[in-house]
């Protein structure tokens, strides 16, 4: 895998918002947001979830542990609070995303939690031998009109903000393509059969925002501060002396 040095971050995701159409691609560039948070993801058919009997089992597990951590502001025994939460939940996190598109690598530059993802072009997903992460290891390639994006190697974490689980050997395959000028569609396939009887599908729409741009958001001990506002006890800082 390629290595992305921090220090030219800045650097690198202007050169990709330049050359945001490489190679005849669909230009997906652009500052994307879905207003509408999703907290319980469903497949796109409208069945149920189709849970093993270790999902359904993990699933009731989780849902009090889910429902504790929101149910209060991050302290020092609660710090899932300000974890990266994933795929598929973070694309339902109701806060925007910026898309920036080179030939070799796309970056998705996430609000939410401040979650930077690279996504390396036409490499092969060994995701035996890739660091778990929260958000994975990902590599792209296109077909016809859509990014598709292979990921594996997945910390523990949930699928949704109901407390969704997911196994070891979790697989996630998303294709987003735009559906017209100004909205994108997200597909998002999750294959993990140790959780799932087979693979099935979520379905996210976003529409173009070139007037945004990311804001901070910050998680912290006691405090979440975002574009919404601030929740929780605010710290305050006094100057030595003062």
């Amino acid at each position: 895998m390629k290595v992305f040095v921090g220090v030219v971050l800045s650097f690198g995701l202007a050169t990709a918002a330049r050359a945001a159409e490489p190679q005849g691609h669909p230009d997906l560039s652009g500052v994307w947001w879905s207003k509408q948070k999703v907290a319980a993801v469903r497949p796109v058919e409208g069945a149920a979830i189709p849970f093993t009997a270790a999902g359904a089992a993990q699933y009731a597990k989780n849902k009090p542990v889910i429902r504790e951590i929101d149910s209060k502001l991050p302290a020092l025994h609660a710090v899932k609070r300000c974890l990266p939460q994933g795929v598929p939940r973070v694309w339902g996190s109701g806060l925007p995303f910026q898309i920036f598109q080179r030939p070799e690598e796309v970056v998705i530059a996430y609000e939410q939690d401040h979650i930077r993802r690279f996504v390396y072009m036409d490499e092969k997903l060994d995701a035996d031998a890739a660091d778990p992460g929260y958000m994975g290891s990902s590599v792209g390639h296109w077909d016809g009109g859509a990014l598709v994006i292979d990921s594996g190697a997945y910390k523990p974490t949930y699928l949704d903000n109901s407390g969704l689980p997911h196994g070891d050997k979790l697989k996630v395959t998303e294709r987003l393509r735009k559906i017209d000028g100004k909205t994108l569609e997200v597909l998002t396939t999750i294959d993990d059969p140790e959780m799932y009887s087979k693979p099935w599908t979520v379905r996210y729409t976003f529409a173009l925002h070139p007037e945004e741009q990311i804001q901070d958001y910050m998680c912290g001990v006691g405090i979440v501060q975002s574009r919404f506002g601030t929740e929780g006890a605010v710290l305050k800082l006094r100057h030595h002396g003062s």
